[in-house]
């Protein structure tokens, strides 16, 4: 799913087709938009291996984050755009993830339960994805017009506006998505302006009001309010919960020096002892980690090797994600040994002058 994707020196045959993994793409834009560079690198990688292979296609769109609570993910327009392009690849098989139990769901009396409503808050785009697979060249305002009408009855204009009010939203993001199980404070911060919440709140609201003679549809609009608010969660969430750390820059001979510790937490339970410091040196940026584990001596140490995948069986590394502000990923692990792993954007062989080093 990473290393998979160097583009064949010979000509693929005697295969119906070969599957590519598309979740290198950005989810956000388009995959003819020239502003958006990964899915400018990422189109040109897939139109290549199309070139040695008949290619199907599958994809990551409903993976883009990683939901614990109901979000709704706005790709109607996304994947609009990217089935006629696939078809215009004459792309022979195209697939999507995602998990949902649409049966279970129980509709009379209004009450979901928030593990079987994971990704059915993104109802539409699921349509979506069905209709455009089937004609590409749908009309996707129609579309959903059709799909308001039978879901939201009377709310179905209000709730037509809410969804374009969503699409907008999304496509004006300017950072970029790719890699899968993003978390979504971040986009959620970017994503709910003050003006997108009294807008959408207000369709939502009219919608709702609207269709209180009709039960299903009312619950349904209900749905999507509580799946909005959870967008709202996050990016609240984002702002009071997230660890604020200024780093300045010093001329410092030993930036780190000056630097004060940074305590780890663990996700669940209690984290053995660790500890970094983050500082800024003339055009560097320095981390050091110290970290203290019962076992200890007991870690391979791995390969100091450049890019050896194996880093990620040891499962004693450091790894660090670092975004800057138009939107660019960076991925780096570090193995006991001081092996470097790197990534930039998801292309694996980018290679940043990192220098790490390790002691014990």
């Amino acid at each position: 799913y990473q290393e998979y994707r160097d583009i064949p020196g010979v000509q693929i045959r005697n295969v119906d087709h070969v599957e590519y993994c598309h979740y290198n793409r950005c989810y956000y834009h388009r995959l003819g938009d020239a502003t958006c560079p990964r899915n400018v690198k990422s189109m040109d990688e897939f139109r290549r291996w199309g070139e040695k292979a008949p290619l199907g296609f599958y994809g990551y769109a409903f993976d883009a984050m990683s939901l614990k609570n109901p979000l709704y993910l706005p790709l109607w327009r996304m994947i609009a755009d990217e089935m006629r392009v696939f078809r215009n690849m004459d792309m022979r098989r195209v697939k999507t993830e995602y998990q949902v139990d649409l049966h279970l769901l129980p509709q009379d009396a209004g009450v979901r339960e928030k593990s079987r409503i994971l990704l059915l808050a993104s109802r539409l785009s699921f349509y979506a994805w069905a209709m455009a697979a089937f004609d590409p060249d749908a009309d996707m305002d129609l579309l959903v017009d059709d799909f308001c009408r039978r879901v939201y009855g009377a709310g179905a204009g209000d709730m037509k506006a809410y969804h374009n009010l969503m699409a907008d939203a999304w496509e004006g993001m300017k950072s970029h998505i790719g890699y899968y199980f993003n978390s979504p404070r971040g986009p959620a911060r970017e994503l709910i302006s003050d003006r997108l919440k009294a807008d959408a709140r207000s369709r939502l609201a009219s919608a709702a009001d609207k269709t209180r003679g009709e039960t299903r549809a009312h619950n349904e609009v209900l749905l999507d309010a509580e799946c909005f608010e959870n967008w709202v969660r996050e990016a609240e969430d984002a702002k009071s919960n997230a660890v604020v750390h200024p780093i300045s820059r010093t001329g410092a001979a030993d930036p780190l020096a000056e630097a004060g510790w940074l305590e780890a937490k663990a996700r669940r339970g209690r984290a053995q002892p660790t500890r970094f410091k983050v500082a800024r040196g003339g055009d560097r940026l320095f981390v050091l980690a110290k970290c203290e584990d019962s076992g200890m001596k007991a870690f391979d140490r791995g390969s100091g090797k450049k890019d050896d995948p194996n880093v990620w069986g040891l499962g004693a590394y450091i790894e660090m994600f670092i975004e800057n502000a138009v939107g660019d990923r960076y991925q780096l692990a570090v193995s006991p040994a001081g092996g470097v792993w790197d990534k930039r954007n998801g292309d694996i062989k980018w290679n940043s002058s990192v220098k790490a080093g390790t002691e014990t």
